[in-house]
């Protein structure tokens, strides 16, 4: 059964729905100091209070986003220009949130799985999900956004260009990171991660506004492909 709230309700408590969901963006955002498990052989290691660790600082790219979404929008429409409708920022906030708290089920589950029981997970992972079900539910409260728009903003070419570059060198990285990963737990946490990520910026518009990006620059993205496919090899330590 889905869930319906009345327009009014989500009018009338915008504000204070913003402000929840900023408060769990942060607590998700400071879980990562904390250890999130007990043992040091779950995961990648999340045992250690202020050294988060690779997957830790994966998983962070969702709560910014969503405190991002939540936080920009507070400074007003005149002072966004453009960017005020072009981004969707409830509804992409809302799946960020909903994102990093799938994430994070993921982690505390193979956390358990890994070390015997859900008894190993620390403090960290319990107040990252608290804070990913807050801003989750907070989100809910907030009025439904426009479709994005941010296709149809112009961007000067070297924008384009840099975002062409940007976007192979972290698809190289991904796929180096994640071929190189030995533990079945720590795989498929990194694979949420990513796969929240992308259905964030896909809410937001990113990758309509990448796909006209590239048609506009078909020769630098053909060559950026080339480039990421000549040094993919070299990042498998030497493996066939």
């Amino acid at each position: 059964m889905k869930l319906s709230i009345p327009a009014e309700l989500k009018l009338r408590l915008r504000y204070p729905a913003r402000a929840v969901g900023i408060a769990g963006s942060m607590l998700m955002i400071v879980s990562i100091l904390l250890p999130w498990s007990y043992g040091h052989d779950a995961l990648d290691d999340m045992a250690f209070w202020g050294a988060p660790s690779p997957l830790q600082l994966f998983f962070l790219v969702l709560p910014v986003l969503c405190l991002a979404l939540l936080a920009v929008p507070l400074v007003g429409k005149q002072r966004l220009g453009r960017f005020a409708r072009a981004l969707a920022w409830n509804t992409s906030a809302r799946t960020a949130a909903v994102a990093a708290t799938a994430v994070l089920v993921v982690a505390l589950a193979a956390i358990a799985i890994e070390l015997g029981g859900l008894v190993n997970v620390e403090l960290g992972g319990w107040l990252g999900l608290a804070g990913g079900v807050l801003a989750a539910v907070a989100t809910l409260f907030l009025p439904d956004s426009p479709e994005p728009t941010l296709r149809r903003i112009r961007s000067p070419r070297w924008v384009q260009i840099l975002a062409i570059v940007v976007l192979m060198a972290v698809l190289l990285f991904a796929g180096a990171y994640a071929l190189n990963l030995t533990d079945a737990g720590s795989f498929l946490l990194f694979a949420a991660c990513a796969a929240g990520t992308v259905v964030v910026l896909r809410q937001m518009g990113v990758f309509a506004w990448l796909g006209i990006a590239a048609a506009n620059n078909n020769r630098v993205l053909v060559l950026s492909a080339f480039a990421v496919a000549f040094a993919f090899p070299f990042t498998q330590n030497g493996s066939d």
